[in-house]
């Protein structure tokens, strides 16, 4: 594959070519392919086609988080002065 032809593909194709690939090597027994390689790029993938709906979610767990754990700082200096008092 030349610098050319790699420089058209998306991020989406470039994975599954390699997942393609690297297959095709584990399938002929090629030495120094794993089955770890291919899962990890297999997992690459995943993260990179996230739905929007997925990529969603997780924005709202991550402020959910953030919202929780500020809250919960707020009442710790609050409660710690009413001690002190």
């Amino acid at each position: 594959m030349t610098a050319e032809k790699a420089e058209s593909y998306t991020d989406l194709e470039m994975m599954e070519i390699m997942i393609n690939d690297l297959f095709e090597k584990f399938r002929n027994n090629s030495k120094g392919v794993k089955v770890g390689d291919i899962m990890k790029i297999m997992e690459y993938k995943r993260k990179i086609t996230l739905s929007d709906k997925s990529e969603r979610k997780f924005w709202e767990m991550i402020n959910g988080i953030r919202e929780a754990h500020l809250a919960g700082g707020k009442k710790k200096k609050s409660s710690g002065a009413e001690k002190k008092a």
